[in-house]
């Protein structure tokens, strides 16, 4: 009768061969993941707004699964936050590996680019960056400003951490409890002389002089 241990040690060797392969897999179509940033930010708006695409041109990271991104710009798989994922997350893609097919989606993203553009939502959250934009193609235009997408992908981090630090203060209390304070003036301006506002965040601290 084997072992315990032994059956363990075999499935885990198993387990890194498998993963393994598949890493190596997607490492071989770097190139072609390096397309998928810009192809998604214009297949975005094109049927519907979906975080997932997002997701490939904000922080040039594809979804594969619950637990495994691609890094686009290199075709290491990843977790969400940027590290390199555990073999046995890898392994489970075994089963179907049209998710780490780039040219396969590429092809999708082609599809939906054909698409007739949608009318512009205007990221009505009322993002500073976006509000002067009025169609798709001018928010794309800043999209891809802002985050240096090109059609050959190349992660701009200083851009990116520019962002992550906005994204950051745009989900603070802080910033919540300020737009609440400004709508609540634009609605009642007579409020205006009872707040005090005493934050020094240059962005908005011009919307509070008297």
């Amino acid at each position: 009768m084997k072992e315990r241990s032994t059956l363990e040690k075999e499935l885990f060797n198993d387990i890194k061969k498998i993963s393994g392969k598949i890493r190596e897999y997607s490492r071989s179509q770097k190139e072609l993941w390096k397309k998928v940033p810009y192809l998604a930010l214009e297949a975005d708006g094109r049927g519907g707004y979906s975080s997932e695409i997002a997701n490939c041109y904000q922080r040039g990271y594809k979804k594969v699964s619950d637990f495994v991104y691609v890094d686009l710009e290199n075709g290491e798989l990843i977790d969400y936050e940027g590290k390199i994922v555990d073999d046995k997350w890898v392994a489970e893609l075994s089963p179907n590996l049209n998710d780490l097919d780039a040219r396969e989606i590429i092809s999708e993203l082609e599809k939906d680019i054909k698409k007739e553009d949608q009318d512009f939502a205007g990221y009505e959250s009322g993002d500073e960056d976006y509000r002067s934009c009025k169609t798709n193609e001018e928010w794309r235009t800043k999209v891809r400003e802002l985050f240096g997408i090109s059609e050959d992908y190349t992660r701009n981090k200083k851009l990116l951490e520019i962002q992550r630090k906005k994204f950051d203060y745009l989900s603070s209390t802080d910033y919540v409890i300020e737009k609440l304070v400004k709508e609540t003036i634009n609605e009642n301006p007579s409020m205006k002389k009872h707040v005090e506002f005493k934050r020094v965040e240059p962005i908005f601290q011009k919307d509070f002089k008297k």
